[in-house]
């Protein structure tokens, strides 16, 4: 195969691209129309299209599966956009509106989970590898904790939902690679994306006035509906903004809406732009992630950066050299928390509190108080107490399932990223095509991001910021295992 190394070449050459840009074109008019539908009638015609839409992404993307990969990662990146332009043309009352986007939300999930019930029972290798026996196991375990304790169907849904996306979206990558050409495909697509997403959040940050926020993207409908508070309409709300040596700054947010998120998005593009030797996207890159000013999306790009350099030396070159390497980014890792909680307190203070509570989780209930307890999802059951929302693991993905799901849930999410991120290690040791190995590389990186970067906020168990490094994952392996079968 030949390298890859035209990833500006317009992403309009891949297989079908147009005819997907046609489909989620209409996806994305009809879930806009459906945030505004104000009456039944017009609510079931555009699920109705919805519907067909996605029969139609089926059908199309049987003879270029890498294609759904792009029509998901779509979904999520202009979820919020969606959702916020779509209010224009709504006449219904508040709540109605709360439901129609955690419908749109839910949808969403629904689709990835769907495509991958579909592409799994037609694969003739429906597990390869520890890491999805691994995922499959906890896919069991967690459909169980969603019955265990205390039963809250949303907060339940939703920490699922996460899961379930966590562990299916490498599979989803696998699956769908059919040709070599495929993961130049997908690179060429987080690339443009990602620079797209970029200039918007320069356009925004330099524009944009409360009015366009409020009145054309009903920014605070979208973040009330999400479990955030915005009443103060004569500023954007607090999380546009963030502290940093007692000055105050803005947060690029671009289609996202949620400058945490974004920056997390921004990490995988920076990465891969650092292995592959992409100059000018990695100072585009870098700019948009520091304008974000989201900590957690700058400690998976720097712990992502440093494990990348580090498996590269001899010490690490061998199989258990990414399980190693864990051990060690632990240890960096805590004295990174206590340098942050020096330099900001303030907005330290809560993650480390979070952080704090797997300890006491652990001894107090090993086994966990079940899916629907605890969590930032749970924070409206808490009534604004927020240092008890805190003692159950929120605003840490890993003190929050420390406290749902005990030691085996949490053991089985570390164990699937060891695990994923080995095989993915052994690709990089194994792989003669150079760009390949680093794409693989980089993914290794990635993944201890994620797993670091989880310990601190709950945000990268979402999919609206992992599913672009775990579909990667994916395709990375899907493609190995494509060349091994091709010789």
């Amino acid at each position: 195969m030949k390298q890859i190394n035209n990833y500006n070449n317009n992403i309009k050459n891949s297989a079908g691209f147009g005819s997907l840009l046609i489909l989620f074109g209409l996806y994305f008019l009809a879930r806009m129309l459906m945030t505004g539908a104000y009456n039944v009638s017009i609510y079931n015609l555009v699920t109705l299209v919805l519907f067909i839409v996605t029969i139609f992404t089926f059908v199309y993307f049987e003879k270029s599966p890498i294609n759904t990969a792009i029509f998901i990662s779509l979904l999520y990146v202009f979820q919020n956009t969606i959702i916020g332009l779509g209010l224009n043309f709504s006449k219904s009352e508040v709540i109605t509106q709360y439901n129609s986007i955690q419908t749109i939300i839910a949808l969403s999930s629904l689709y990835g989970i769907l495509v991958f019930a579909i592409i799994w029972l037609d694969s003739p290798n429906k597990i390869v590898g520890n890491y999805e026996k691994i995922g499959f196991v906890m896919l069991i375990t967690t459909i169980i904790y969603m019955f265990i304790g205390e039963f809250n169907f949303v907060v339940s849904l939703g920490y699922a939902r996460n899961l379930f996306l966590f562990i299916m979206f490498p599979l989803i990558g696998r699956m769908i690679v059919k040709h070599v050409r495929d993961i130049k495909i997908f690179l060429n697509y987080i690339f443009t994306i990602s620079v797209f997403v970029a200039l918007f959040g320069f356009v925004e940050m330099l524009f944009f006035t409360n009015d366009i926020w409020y009145s054309i993207l009903h920014l605070d409908i979208v973040l009330n509906a999400k479990g955030m508070i915005v009443r103060n309409f004569s500023n954007l709300p607090s999380l546009f903004y963030t502290l940093l040596f007692e000055y105050k700054f803005r947060r690029m947010a671009s289609f996202f809406m949620e400058p945490v998120n974004l920056s997390y998005f921004f990490a995988v593009p920076l990465i891969l732009s650092f292995v592959l030797k992409k100059r000018i996207l990695f100072v585009v890159f870098s700019l948009a992630l520091i304008l974000t000013f989201g900590k957690g999306g700058w400690l998976v790009t720097f712990i992502g950066i440093c494990s990348i350099l580090l498996l590269k030396l001899k010490e690490f070159q061998r199989k258990d050299g990414f399980t190693k390497l864990f051990l060690i980014t632990l240890v960096l890792f805590v004295v990174l928390a206590y340098l942050y909680f020096k330099i900001s307190p303030g907005t330290a203070l809560p993650h480390l509190w979070g952080l704090m509570a797997i300890e006491q989780s652990l001894l107090n209930t090993p086994f966990g108080h079940g899916l629907g307890s605890g969590g930032n999802f749970a924070a409206i059951d808490f009534e604004g107490n927020w240092m008890n929302l805190l003692n159950t693991g929120a605003e840490s993905g890993v003190s929050a399932l420390a406290y749902k799901m005990g030691i085996i849930g949490t053991s089985l999410y570390i164990f699937f990223i060891l695990s994923l991120g080995s095989t993915l290690f052994k690709i990089y040791l194994e792989q003669k095509n150079e760009e390949i190995g680093r794409i693989a590389l980089a993914c290794c990186g990635m993944l201890l991001g994620i797993l670091f970067g989880s310990i601190f906020q709950e945000n990268p168990l979402g999919p609206q910021t992992n599913h672009l490094a775990l579909l990667l994952s994916g395709i990375v392996i899907g493609y190995s295992n494509f060349i091994k079968k091709s010789l």
